[in-house]
C-alpha cells in the first residue's frame, strides 16, 4: 500500500488559520502584525501556497499565544473546545478528567494514520434531533425504535458493536483508562469515535457504549458547546440523564424485559434473579433493576443490597481496524516504533503481543 506524505506547508497553514480564528483575529490584523505588505500573503500561507519561515512561525506563536508544537505536530489534537464528552464519576476526579490528554493523543494518532494511509474520513455522520426540552419518555421510545431499525433483536448487546462500527461508521476504541472513567465520545467535522474503559465489566462497557452513542447522535443539539453559556449546566445534566435512559432502553427492550419479569418464579430471590438475567443480557444487574423501575415493575425501595456485578475480564485494547493501521504505518516505515509506543502508551513487548494476537508482523519482523 502506498502512503500519502504530509503536506507540511498546508498542515502548518491550516493550524495558523485555526489559531487565528480562535483568537478572534482577522487575516488583515495578523498580516499587519507580521509586517506583511497585504493580507494575500497571509492567505497564501494559510492555504499552504507559501511556506512560513522559522522567524515568522516564532512570531506567530507569540502573537497567537500557542506553542510551536501546536503548529508543527500532527499528533497534537488542537480543536479542544468541542472534542470530548466524558462519562466519569465527577465526585471522584475533583478537577480535570484523568486520561484526557492520553485520549487526545490516541484520537490524533488514529486520524493521522488514516491520512497517511489514504483512508477516507467518515463524511456522513449520524445525527438525531433531540432537543433540550425532550422528555425522558420520548428518548425511551426513540431508543426502542432505533433498536428495531437496526435489527438488534432480543439481546441488543450482542449486535451493539456491529451497529456502532458498520451501520454508523463510529470508531470504537477500548482503552486502559482509570476506574473513575467509563468512556468518552469524540466528534469533529470528519470523524467520530468512542473511547471505552476496557477494564470494566462487560455490562458496564456495553452501557457506556450505548450512553456515548446517544451523545454522538445528539452532538449538535445537546453538546454544551452548542447551547448558550447560561444553559450549559442544566443542559449537560439533562443530557447525561437522557443518555442513561437511551442506553437502558436500547440495551433492554421493553418486550424482552417485561417477558422475563412475567416468567420469573414468584418466590425467586430478587438479587439472584437480577444477576442471572443481567448476565444473559450482557448488562449489569443494577442497570436491569433501574430499567424495571422505569417500566413500573419495581419501586426504588426494592433495590436489593449486595448485588454482585459479574466481571468478564477486559477486552483487547483499541480495535482491529486501528491495530491494522498501526501495523501498516510501521511496515511502510513512515512512523517509528518509538513514536507508536509513545502514542499508544505501550512498551515494546505489549505492542509486539498486540500485533501478534491479530496475526500481524511484530516490529522485529518489520
Amino acid at each position: 500500500m502506498s502512503y500519502a506524505p504530509l503536506n507540511y506547508d498546508a498542515f502548518v497553514g491550516g493550524r495558523i488559520a485555526e489559531a487565528r480564528k480562535a483568537a478572534g483575529m482577522t487575516q488583515a490584523g495578523l498580516a499587519e502584525k507580521l509586517g506583511f505588505a497585504d493580507r494575500q500573503i497571509l492567505s497564501n500561507l494559510e492555504k499552504g501556497l507559501r511556506q512560513a519561515t522559522p522567524d515568522e512561525l516564532l512570531i506567530i506563536t507569540r502573537i497567537l499565544g500557542k506553542s510551536l508544537e501546536y503548529f508543527t505536530d500532527p499528533y497534537l489534537l488542537t480543536n479542544e473546545s468541542v472534542c470530548f464528552s466524558w462519562r466519569v464519576k465527577k465526585e471522584k476526579i475533583g478537577g480535570e478528567v484523568p486520561y484526557q490528554e492520553a485520549g487526545k493523543k490516541l484520537i490524533a494518532a488514529y486520524m493521522h494514520f488514516s491520512d497517511i494511509l489514504g483512508k477516507s474520513p467518515n463524511l456522513i455522520l449520524p445525527q438525531l434531533v433531540v432537543k433540550k426540552d425532550a422528555t425522558y419518555d420520548m428518548v425511551m421510545e426513540l431508543a426502542e425504535q432505533l433498536s428495531k431499525l437496526w435489527e438488534m433483536g432480543d439481546k441488543p448487546t450482542e449486535r451493539l458493536e456491529k451497529v456502532v462500527w458498520e451501520k454508523l461508521g463510529i470508531e470504537l476504541l477500548y482503552v486502559n483508562a482509570p476506574d473513575e472513567v467509563s468512556g468518552a465520545s469524540f466528534r469533529n467535522e470528519r470523524f467520530c469515535a468512542m473511547l471505552i474503559n476496557k477494564n470494566q465489566s462487560e455490562g458496564r462497557r456495553n452501557f457506556s457504549i450505548a450512553h456515548e452513542l446517544f451523545h454522538i447522535l445528539t452532538w449538535t443539539t445537546l453538546h454544551p458547546d452548542y447551547v448558550s453559556p447560561e444553559e450549559q449546566e442544566d443542559v449537560t445534566a439533562k443530557s447525561e440523564k437522557m443518555a442513561n435512559v437511551f442506553a437502558s432502553s436500547l440495551l433492554m427492550p421493553t418486550e424482552t424485559v417485561v417477558a422475563l419479569w412475567k416468567e420469573r418464579p414468584k418466590s425467586v430471590d430478587l438479587g439472584n434473579w437480577l444477576e442471572e438475567q443481567a448476565k444473559g443480557m450482557h448488562v449489569s444487574p443494577d442497570a436491569l433493576f433501574w430499567r424495571l423501575v422505569s417500566l413500573r415493575r419495581l419501586k426504588r425501595d426494592d433495590f436489593p443490597e449486595g448485588l454482585n456485578l459479574p466481571y468478564s475480564g477486559s477486552v483487547q485494547p483499541f480495535s482491529q481496524k486501528f491495530i491494522e493501521m498501526t501495523s501498516q504505518v510501521l511496515d511502510q516505515g513512515v512512523v517509528s516504533v518509538r513514536k507508536v509506543l509513545k502514542l499508544l502508551d505501550l512498551n515494546f513487548e505489549e505492542l509486539n503481543q498486540l500485533l501478534e494476537a491479530n496475526g500481524l508482523p511484530s516490529p522485529y519482523a518489520i
